[in-house]
């Protein structure tokens, strides 16, 4: 993420994998010899070693653009460690040409102790995988995720938990505004984080080591990226419309199978055929042909021969369109009463809200109330989004309910509720919904909420740049 963040804030054009390739062949090349000559004992890990590198590419980057950074002075100096660090600084200033200033000399210093700081590794790593599976587990029954089955988010986590017991340490200060700005753009992951932290504290190293709110912050773009990578796992209906013949109807079958895991061509019919068939199975229409057909609501996405890059992004919009997730929302955002100014008042007329739409006496108000007693729902900006797991179906499983009062929710106050009841039906489209609140959290003024439609609450959204289309 900060080596990314780097090459964009700089411009710097050379590929990142083969600057870190080149330092990392450097560095790998170069510290054996250093250590070998100073009899030092201890030598880097392979995730040791990488992270040296990239965090030495970084600085790099950084001091060539002229950006300094603050530490304290370095004491109790172990004259081993300074030498070896003397010697990576002076072949990478001999290699890249910059200066390294002496509090990028203290932090390097830092870094390199810390790596030998913990030797439990193994013992840690076991551990904490299962407690991560455990807590992953309970997470998705409360959000509908699909954390603990996402091999990539345990791993990344998984490294990202250890590399921060072991380097806590460092103590390095990033700014508020890059909190800021992660909690803005990911406001449900950055909770989700939150929600993470307090499950975790079963685990004797999490409540010896306080997570401030930049590991919080940085915690949630791993949630947030394996919530965007578990979306659209159901089963996609597809009719093929296509009159090239039976070679070109394989071709592009073979090419939508290869792009899109869970699709299903469950037909392919030539154009003559379109009228004759019926499509209230399918959900979705990819044509070879120009298509319109307005008495439909599913997508309509007409593509080229072979498909092309364009054509893959037509679908995947598709895929995430309006009209997959929007029918699960209740079109009316709810005016509270005047009378309600408590988180547990407001949950209650919620729940006999929802009831009394669907017809049903579900104990919705005491799902609700468990999961606000594990960690708040107010994501700030007073919004709250309240949710629950409940394997009950409903009509709309989205409710909006917004307040002219503060409402005494957590640590502040809401004005607008985003309520979620999430079941089996609607997993597949959490993302979407998230991304809603994303959007409203960052671009909507709550007390400019003129209309009670959330239709044209979404719209606003997408005007002002959201990404829901």
């Amino acid at each position: 993420i900060i080596f990314n963040c780097a090459l964009k804030m700089f411009s710097i054009a050379i590929p990142p994998k083969s600057r870190i390739a080149r330092m990392y062949n450097f560095v790998h090349f170069y510290l054996p010899l250093i250590v070998h000559f100073n009899f030092i004992i201890y030598i880097l890990t392979d995730m040791d070693l990488k992270f040296l590198c990239i965090y030495l590419m970084v600085s790099v980057i950084r001091i060539k653009g002229s950006y300094s950074i603050k530490s304290n002075e370095l004491t109790n100096l172990n004259p081993k460690i300074a030498f070896v660090v003397e010697e990576i600084i002076k072949g990478i200033e001999k290699e890249y040409s910059v200066c390294f200033e002496q509090q990028d000399k203290v932090l390097l210093n830092e870094l390199y102790n810390s790596f030998n700081k913990l030797n439990h590794k193994i013992t840690v790593n076991q551990e904490l995988s299962k407690l991560l599976a455990d807590k992953c587990t309970e997470i998705d029954q409360f959000y509908g995720t699909n954390l603990a089955s996402d091999m990539q988010f345990m791993d990344r986590v998984s490294a990202h938990l250890e590399s921060y017991f072991n380097k806590k340490s460092l103590n390095l200060k990033f700014s508020e505004s890059i909190i800021e700005k992660i909690k803005t753009l990911y406001p449900f992951a950055y909770n989700l984080a939150e929600y993470f932290i307090i499950l975790m504290s079963d685990y004797d190293i999490f409540n010896k080591n306080k997570f401030d709110d930049i590991e919080i912050a940085l915690l949630s773009v791993h949630f947030q990226a394996s919530i965007e990578r578990n979306t659209l796992r159901r089963k996609i209906r597809a009719l093929l419309v296509c009159s090239y013949g039976i070679g070109t109807s394989m071709l592009i079958e073979t090419q939508l199978k290869k792009q899109f895991k869970n699709m299903e061509v469950v037909a392919t019919i030539s154009t003559f055929a379109y009228e004759l068939i019926e499509k209230d199975k399918v959900d979705i229409i990819i044509s070879t042909t120009n298509i319109v057909d307005k008495s439909l609501e599913i997508p309509i996405v007409n593509v080229e021969v072979p498909l092309t890059f364009n054509c893959i992004e037509s679908i995947n919009k598709a895929l995430t369109s309006r009209y997959y997730w929007i029918k699960k929302i209740y079109p009316i955002i709810i005016d509270l009463p005047d009378n309600i100014t408590t988180e547990k008042q407001c949950i209650d007329y919620i729940s006999d809200f929802i009831n009394y739409v669907e017809n049903q006496s579900y104990n919705i108000a005491e799902k609700l109330l468990n999961r606000e007693g594990v960690h708040t729902t107010n994501i700030g900006r007073n919004i709250a989004m309240p949710h629950a797991l409940i394997e009950e179906e409903f009509e709309y499983n989205i409710y909006l309910f917004k307040s002219i009062k503060n409402i005494k929710w957590g640590a502040g106050n809401v004005k607008l509720i985003f309520c979620i009841l999430i079941n089996q039906e609607i997993e597949e489209y959490m993302n979407e919904y998230i991304k809603i609140v994303n959007d409203i959290y960052e671009k909507i003024n709550i007390d400019e909420i003129e209309s009670p439609a959330v239709s044209i609450l979404i719209d606003s959204i997408q005007f002002n740049g959201g990404s829901n289309d």
